[in-house]
């Protein structure tokens, strides 16, 4: 504004525009401190990540000055445009922290910050921790109930994935349609339940397959799936049978101590040491006349002198749980006379005791052969300690050893047909 010096001042009023510009001697100027940017990984090289661009009255030249120890980036020092001279794997790098440098012609210079952002792509297929899973679960457990491993810890099935984000969450699924009827996997975690009350009876292992593919676009799958194994392990929940509810069994006289008078014979369903059975009498021995051996079931004679006619046993099996009973009924009877015969009534033999070897200690034989007739013998109270040739008659020992300072003479009893003879030693 513009005024006189008159009586009455007179002032008029002009506009002016002032344009402030950049000297020619200022530094370059970024609009921004920091800048920020994405970049997917696998990219081809060469591929633009970004432009800087810094304002100045002459021309920048640009550089990169830090954050690229790697030499993963290049930039165009006349144009600023900043692009890659490798892959970007995001399993390695998830970002760099570019320090970009903008230098005018008379070396006057100004700095900024660029962070590039790597983005996964899904191309990770999930791997298993391990290809092979065992675990066990105890039958008749309720629905739901956690398979454990070996160490008694829930066997879960793992799987990871170098992916990132969506592309590491994993689904797991049993492909076998049997398996899935007793077990379920949890399908984000991979944990294993049961999905029926299992009966070891029935099925004693499940094997199975699991395969784990992840939620990435596209989805990848392992290469493999991955085996699981499951035990059921068995609970005592089933007595014991015998083959028969009553046995029926004939001693020839005369008879002696350790004759074998009946096998008695029963099996356990269940398995390992519920199957283990322990034989006993429980009645009909009050004269301690039989004895049953505790494993085998087998009954022999325990006193002969004076036995009576017949007896009836109760045999009782038991499986450290359950018990069951079956009735043994023995007659004692005089052998039915044939037209045959041992040649000898008393057979003697002996042997060295402590001597591992197996020995022939004679041979039996029949008279009156004139019938032409195949016979078959039988050893009745070998105690596994001799053997007889079933057509041939001839009487070894096993191998066993003898204690004499134990036992010094042994009474064995022969059958062929129906008739019997002692043999002693």
């Amino acid at each position: 504004m513009a005024t006189d010096q008159g009586e009455t001042p007179l002032s008029t009023t002009a506009t002016v525009s002032i344009v402030v510009t950049m000297s020619d001697n200022a530094p370059p100027r970024f609009d921004k401190q920091e800048y920020m940017t994405e970049l997917l990984e696998n990219q081809p090289v060469f591929t633009n990540v970004f432009t800087m661009m810094a304002d100045c009255r002459s021309s920048v030249i640009y550089t990169i000055i830090a954050g690229n120890e790697k030499d993963v980036f290049a930039i165009n020092p006349n144009s600023g445009v900043i692009f890659t001279k490798k892959m970007v794997d995001y399993e390695m790098d998830h970002g760099f922290n570019l320090t970009i440098r903008g230098t005018s012609v008379i070396h006057s210079y100004a700095v900024a910050y660029l962070f590039v952002h790597v983005i996964d792509a899904n191309d990770n297929a999930p791997e298993f921790v391990h290809m092979e899973y065992v675990g066990n679960i105890t039958e008749g457990a309720k629905v739901g109930s956690i398979v454990l491993d070996g160490k008694a810890e829930p066997l879960v099935v793992k799987a990871t994935d170098k992916d990132s984000s969506l592309n590491a969450i994993l689904m797991y699924e049993i492909r076998d349609d049997f398996a899935k009827k007793f077990i379920i996997i949890d399908p984000n975690t991979g944990a294993l339940r049961t999905a029926v009350e299992i009966d070891h009876e029935v099925i004693s292992k499940i094997e199975m397959t699991v395969e784990v593919w992840d939620m990435g676009k596209p989805q990848l799958r392992s290469r493999s799936p991955a085996k699981v194994t499951v035990y059921i392990n068995d609970v005592n929940d089933t007595p014991p049978q015998f083959s028969a509810q009553s046995y029926k069994a004939e001693v020839l006289l005369p008879t002696y101590k350790d004759v074998i008078v009946s096998q008695t014979v029963a099996t356990d369903a269940d398995t390992g040491i519920n199957s283990k059975l322990q034989y006993s009498i429980v009645k009909g021995n009050s004269e301690k006349r039989f004895r049953i051996s505790k494993f085998s079931g087998a009954v022999y004679i325990d006193n002969e002198v004076d036995i009576g006619d017949a007896y009836t046993l109760t045999i009782e099996v038991y499986d450290g749980v359950f018990r069951s009973q079956a009735l043994l009924n023995i007659s004692i009877s005089k052998p039915v006379q044939h037209p045959f015969h041992f040649t000898q009534e008393v057979y003697v033999a002996s042997v060295h005791e402590n001597s591992p070897m197996e020995k022939t200690l004679t041979v039996l034989q029949v008279a009156d052969r004139a019938l032409n007739q195949q016979y078959t013998f039988s050893l009745l109270n070998g105690q596994g300690k001799f053997e007889m040739g079933r057509t041939s008659g001839v009487l070894t020992t096993t191998g066993v050893l003898f204690d004499r300072e134990e036992i010094n003479i042994y009474n064995l009893v022969v059958e062929v047909g129906y008739f019997c003879s002692i043999v002693n030693f």
